[in-house]
């Protein structure tokens, strides 16, 4: 959902839960929309991080791949357990867009690229 200020200013976009006691997970700022482009790119700067910067594969099979406010994608975690992703969901918006995300990550496994 769009997120505005007080002057009805564009503050960015994010997850609403009126039913949660975090009731909004802000995913972007300023005019930045999350479409799948963003996704796709939240999603590799994670895993690059993770993979080239810290080199994770080098000391261990099974990590942290994605780490969800550290990564700019709250309420989402996912291990890397070998060959397995482990996905948990903390808020119904990434829950709704997690079959997404897992289906993404699918094809990068697929493609060795997880």
């Amino acid at each position: 959902m769009e997120v505005r200020d007080e002057q009805d200013q564009r503050v960015g976009y994010g997850l609403f839960n009126p039913k949660s006691e975090l009731a909004l997970r802000m995913l972007s700022r300023g005019d930045e929309l999350p479409d799948e482009a963003w996704w796709q790119q939240r999603l590799k700067e994670a895993v690059t991080l993770r993979r080239d910067f810290l080199r994770l594969d080098e000391a261990s099979d099974s990590y942290r791949l994605i780490h969800a406010e550290g990564d700019g994608l709250p309420g989402l975690v996912i291990d890397k357990l070998g060959d397995v992703l482990s996905v948990e969901c903390f808020s119904v918006g990434m829950y709704q867009r997690a079959e997404a995300v897992v289906s993404l990550l699918a094809r990068w496994s697929a493609q060795s690229i997880i």
